[in-house]
């Protein structure tokens, strides 16, 4: 700075004519994404209000659908030795495990997952649910579903399944998003940091 700067006084750069203008365009003719009104913008607010309600199963979206950019996750795992415990296979390489046995023998992580039924605890004011779980795309190789196998995780309690952003849906992935270099004066730069480290 070339003078000091004050308690509470704000310090404004100049991005520049180029990046004024295109902010200008950008403002001028910029129009909503198709579905935009299917996405909530606070987030929090929705995770905060909903944590304790029963998660809706695939066939009550249909009816009652969550935002396009939240998505369900539960913390399980999978690992290929779950091919040694007893399970269901079909011939569609569908896996049924029960929740328990993923809790002891693997590696557990949050994961997409969409719910498709729910039963209550008899007694009690829990639900327990059975999800299709996905890849996130992050995992370890040993942790990855196979593509061609429907996992079916069983006996999942209420408070391992939460509310997550859908990968790709925050602002600075959407396709018309504002994006333009911030520009630097010259002057605004010391010379010798200009100079040819040669000369």
């Amino acid at each position: 700075a070339t003078r000091n700067i004050l308690q509470g006084e704000e310090v404004y750069i100049n991005y520049g004519t180029e990046w004024e203008r295109a902010w200008s365009n950008h403002v001028t003719n910029w129009t909503a994404m198709p579905r935009s009104k299917d996405h909530i913008r606070n987030v929090t607010k929705f995770i905060m209000e909903h944590k304790e309600q029963d998660f809706r199963t695939l066939s009550e979206q249909h009816i009652n659908p969550y935002p396009q950019n939240i998505q369900t996750s539960c913390m399980v795992s999978y690992k290929r030795t779950y091919a040694y415990f007893k399970r269901d296979i079909d011939e569609r390489m569908k896996i049924n495990v029960d929740w328990r046995t993923t809790r002891v023998h693997g590696y557990n992580q949050w994961r997409q997952c969409d719910i498709l039924d729910r039963v209550d605890i008899i007694g009690t004011r829990y639900k327990m649910y059975t999800a299709r779980v996905r890849n996130n795309g992050d995992e370890e190789d040993k942790h990855v579903i196979p593509s061609d196998m429907e996992y079916i995780v069983r006996n999942i309690p209420h408070n391992f399944i939460r509310f997550d952003v859908q990968k790709y849906s925050t602002p600075e992935h959407i396709e018309n998003a504002f994006r333009h270099p911030i520009g630097i004066p010259d002057d605004m730069i010391p010379a010798a940091w200009m100079s040819d480290a040669t000369g």
